[in-house]
């Protein structure tokens, strides 16, 4: 039974996938300011929790709406991509199949608008490639994983990261060298950088 629902599930999303469009159509871009290089340092340090506990999950989301709103229009593209992600653990924390696939659809949406919001941030194309790493490959996924994985090795090796610390940086690359979607070229390469990264976070 359960088998069958979750083949329901992507049939339904696969259908939706292929004959709607986004739900949000801006692509301007929104400076990081200070206080929300803040929210961004809280929301990376507390979605771990998120990850486990649906009511973590739910302050953190309740958190960037009442900074934003409840408007994703207004989220700067780091912001975006943490809600996305966000809502898709309501996904993994619902019961009801609807419920799931109604925020993962959600959640799809909202991380590429982040990506197309700002194609140069390092820490939304992960987001989005963390998320979409857990999903069947279907449609547009397999392309949009190659993307992210392609502009993930690119910003790091042009240090483009906006400041991110390095310890963060070796949890992104750590996560791509262990999802074994990598090919041997691009898995030298991370494997490079963890070295001189490495190097940098014990100075």
């Amino acid at each position: 039974m359960k088998k069958c629902s979750r083949i329901i599930s992507w049939i339904v999303l696969v259908s939706f996938l292929t004959s709607s469009t986004l739900l949000f159509s801006s692509h301007q871009n929104f400076p990081i300011r200070e206080e929300e290089h803040e929210i961004i340092l809280n929301l990376r340090k507390e979605f771990k929790y998120a990850l486990k506990d649906s009511k973590k999950n739910a302050e953190l989301i309740e958190l960037v709406e009442g900074k934003y709103q409840s408007d994703p229009l207004t989220f700067p593209a780091t912001i975006l991509a943490y809600y996305g992600a966000l809502i898709g653990l309501r996904a993994k924390h619902a019961f009801f199949p609807n419920e799931k696939l109604r925020y993962l659809i959600k959640s799809l949406q909202l991380m590429d608008e982040a990506v197309k919001k700002d194609d140069a941030e390092l820490e939304t194309h992960f987001l989005r490639f963390s998320s979409l790493h857990h999903m069947p490959s279907v449609l547009s996924i397999p392309r949009k994983r190659r993307e992210d994985i392609s502009r993930i090795i690119e910003l790091l090796q042009k240090r483009d990261v906006a400041g991110m610390d390095p310890s963060f940086q070796l949890v992104i690359i750590d996560f791509m060298l262990q999802s074994m979607r990598l090919n041997k070229e691009q898995s030298e390469t991370l494997g490079s950088m963890k070295k001189i990264i490495s190097g940098q976070n014990q100075d």
